[in-house]
């Protein structure tokens, strides 16, 4: 399965069959974070260590980082002339944006956590 595949449809970083949150829907804000402890399918674990996904908060700052710098890219391209005048607009409508995709960009980040310690270090160490 590609890669990309795998990371937009938050499936198992190794196989791409299961999905790595138990519910697939990233607004049922109960169970934004709920994991099971392993793959069903290549039981590839989800549960590393104690506070393993604490560095994904890392990778998610950088998501969103990333997609500010792309809304406001696309701001000073559409507002030039006019950057102060209506700088107001773009707070007004990025502020809600990042309010909608921040539980998915929750679980982005930490599917790329899982996936840069198994592609980075348990590949490695198995030899794979």
């Amino acid at each position: 399965m590609n890669l990309l595949v795998k990371f937009l449809r938050l499936r198992c970083p190794r196989c791409g069959g299961a999905p790595i949150f138990l519910d697939t829907n990233p607004y049922h804000l109960k169970n934004l974070t709920k994991m099971p402890d392993k793959c069903p399918k290549c039981q590839l674990s989800y549960k590393v260590e104690m506070g393993f996904y604490w560095g994904a908060m890392y990778v998610s700052y950088m998501l969103n980082a990333l997609f500010f710098l792309m809304m406001a890219a696309v701001y000073v391209v559409t507002c030039w002339g006019h950057l102060i005048d209506w700088a107001h607009y773009f707070i007004m409508i990025a502020s809600p944006i990042f309010i909608i995709i921040s539980p998915y960009t929750l679980r982005l980040s930490r599917w790329l956590w899982l996936w840069f310690d198994y592609e980075f270090f348990i590949k490695r160490k198995k030899g794979l």
